[in-house]
């Protein structure tokens, strides 16, 4: 993996440069031993000093520092500096707090050269005064060729651009589209909507949709349900949503309570002889009604909190209409993210999409019925569905080629389902031995399954039962450091495939737990072999996040105990 370097302009050190934990400490030297016990003000405890050591290390880089007061106050421990020793620990906070850090990257296609691909880096900082975290986004060139991508330094722009209301954002697969999902609670001047999704091409904004709350309500953009696919023609979007609540309670009347009515000096004159303001009055005296809170819905917890009831949604861009997969629901609780079906030769798009459903029957839990969350919980079976989405979203359900069809009939678990480049094989993961155990967590299996098209519910049954375990679990590795089997908690990349050529066999870069860390490995979709590209922790390789990768080319970020996380760009043909 190459390192992205961060900007630095000046001999200064760059602030988004890893700095180890005593190098920042060593700008203002703290007296660990001056205790103040809580509560008791007047009460004041000295343990013996400890020796202080010069340090030659620089201070935290562009950080106000410490008057000489203050640190000769800190250093000696006197009782009446108490203020300048909280000052100084808040100083010292703040210089850790507010260091930068890469928050995550994504790699897109170039519509204008072939030959490159936008890195497009993600960096957080946190803002205590308004106690969250500012994200901005920097892009830069990547080249698909090793020989010259891997000779080029990688600089981070001197700045970024924030993006400020953003809730989810996906680039289309040849670059040239952009859907941008924003809350549209803020846009009561052009109607209501809770959520507004725009979508970018040529520089300029192209379409913009309202949803209202009827539609559905907030998307989805967690690992859990979250997952946004473009289509083979990119003039269809599925993404997953909270579906429209059911019809509130019924409004009631309160009684004495009523609106006020607006009155008028000819009212006060008795200019009226006709009576006419006294009718207007009494058809606008109405009295002020109240709704009850209807019956209690469960949510799923657990860091999902507001998620009842996620669905499976198809926006067509050519006409703004947003429309529900239809069928799903039947079979499960709640959908998770969608793929598309690779294009039939005789249709313009995508018309089949493949949908992950957590099933509503714990069968494995029978002495309860509640949700009991999701997030690390993947011991609550699940299954893969082919749901026909017809071309035209008028047309009514009756008129669909097949009922949802289950993929995954071997297995009891099956989630983030993926095709492959050339859309003959269909994988999938397998958390079935945490649904056999009851574990929260156990080791994965890669599943998959050959692809002869959906033509009919048959053939789609007929391929089904030729699935199999590409990468199946691992009870004990071989040897000592050897591979324990996959431990993958988090979606793939969207297109997490290592072939720049039609020829080359198909490799799926993954992220997994491998002993102390996360590791990056590649699996060959023919033999199932596992190759680790990232050196173990104990060699310095330290931990990995798989960010994206796209035509042969992997982002990840790198981080360890003394080091912050920055962006690291491996070529797949490096083996």
């Amino acid at each position: 993996f190459n390192n992205l370097n961060p900007p630095n302009h000046s001999r200064e050190p760059c602030p988004m440069a890893p700095a180890s934990a005593a190098s920042a400490a060593s700008a203002v030297r703290v007296n660990p031993t001056f205790t103040r016990p809580r509560g008791f003000p007047d009460r004041l405890t000295r343990a013996p000093r400890a020796p202080r050591v010069t340090s030659t290390r620089r201070p935290v880089p562009n950080r106000r520092r410490v008057t000489q007061h203050r640190a000769t106050a800190m250093s000696a421990g006197e009782p009446g500096d108490d203020d300048a020793v909280v000052e100084a620990e808040t100083s010292l906070f703040e210089s850790f707090a507010s260091l930068p850090f890469a928050a995550g990257a994504s790699l897109h296609r170039d519509p204008r050269d072939p030959s490159r691909l936008t890195l497009r880096v993600t960096t957080s900082q946190r803002d205590l005064v308004a106690n969250r975290s500012r994200r901005s986004v920097a892009a830069m060139n990547v080249d698909k060729d090793r020989s010259k991508g891997a000779s080029t330094p990688l600089y981070h722009p001197p700045f970024g651009t924030e993006e400020r209301g953003v809730l989810a954002s996906s680039v289309s697969p040849s670059g040239n589209k952009r859907m941008v999902v924003r809350s549209g609670k803020d846009d009561g001047d052009r109607g209501a909507a809770d959520v507004c999704v725009e979508i970018w091409e040529g520089g300029a904004l192209a379409a913009e949709i309202l949803v209202s709350p009827k539609t559905h309500g907030a998307v989805c953009v967690d690992g859990t349900f979250g997952g946004i696919s473009w289509s083979a023609a990119e003039g269809r979007v599925a993404y997953v949503a909270e579906a429209p609540a059911p019809d509130p309670t019924p409004e009631w009347p309160s009684g004495v309570t009523v609106a006020a009515v607006e009155g008028s000096d000819g009212d006060a004159r008795g200019d009226d002889p006709t009576g006419a303001s006294e009718k207007k009055k009494q058809k606008k005296k109405k009295k002020k009604g109240w709704r009850g809170k209807g019956r209690w819905r469960e949510e799923w917890g657990e860091q999902l909190v507001g998620r009842v009831d996620p669905a499976v949604f198809v926006l067509d861009i050519a006409d703004g209409r947003v429309t529900r997969v239809a069928g799903l629901a039947e079979y499960g609780v709640a959908a998770s993210g969608p793929v598309w079906a690779p294009r039939a030769p005789d249709t313009i798009d995508s018309d089949a999409l493949v949908c992950p459903v957590w099933r509503a029957n714990i069968d494995n839990f029978h002495d309860t019925s509640r949700r009991l969350g999701l997030v690390f919980c993947f011991n609550r079976p699940s299954a893969a569905y082919l749901a026909h989405v017809p071309l035209d979203p008028t047309l009514h359900d009756a008129t669909l080629k097949f009922a949802p069809v289950l993929l995954t009939r071997s297995t009891r678990s099956a989630t983030w389902p993926r095709f492959t480049p050339d859309g003959d094989v269909l994988v999938w993961f397998s958390h079935d031995r945490a649904v056999e155990s009851g574990a929260h967590f156990a080791t994965v299996a890669l599943c998959a399954m050959p692809w002869h098209g959906h033509e009919s519910a048959v053939a789609v049954a007929a391929a089904a039962e030729e699935s199999r375990a590409l990468v199946p679990v691992v009870d004990a590795p071989e040897r000592p450091g050897g591979f324990p089997g996959l431990y993958i908690s988090s979606p793939p990349p969207d297109d997490p495939w290592l072939r720049r050529h039609r020829s080359d066999a198909p490799r799926m870069v993954l992220q997994t737990t491998w002993g102390a860390g996360e590791a990056i490995v590649t699996v060959d979709v023919t033999t199932g072999a596992v190759t680790r590209m990232t050196p173990p922790p104990g060699d310095g390789g330290g931990s990995w996040t798989l960010c994206d990768a796209k035509d042969g080319v992997v982002a990840a970020i790198r981080s360890d105990p003394g080091s912050i996380p920055s962006v690291r760009i491996a070529w797949g043909d490096a083996g």
